[in-house]
């Protein structure tokens, strides 16, 4: 599969992570922070990321997205 490099300004920070996948647990993790809703559907939506739709449904057993608020995020309470 081709690695994608994503603009800057569609996602502000990346990290993955992995693990044994043993007990059901993700062999892989992904963390994505985006600046607002608005750039996340930017990005779920950008043709080059579904383009490799049909290649990623091959190889990946399942995805799930955790939309997640981290404390003291957007002036929240920390």
């Amino acid at each position: 599969m081709p690695f994608c490099r994503w603009s800057p300004s569609t996602a502000a920070r990346s990290r993955a992570g992995c693990s044994e996948g043993a007990d059901g647990t993700p062999h892989e993790v992904q963390i994505i922070e985006f600046a607002d809703r608005e750039a996340m559907d930017a990005f779920l939506g950008d043709p080059r990321r579904t383009v490799l739709a049909p290649e990623r449904d091959r190889v990946v057993a399942r995805t799930e997205l955790f939309p997640v608020r981290l404390p003291g995020a957007d002036g929240g309470a920390a």
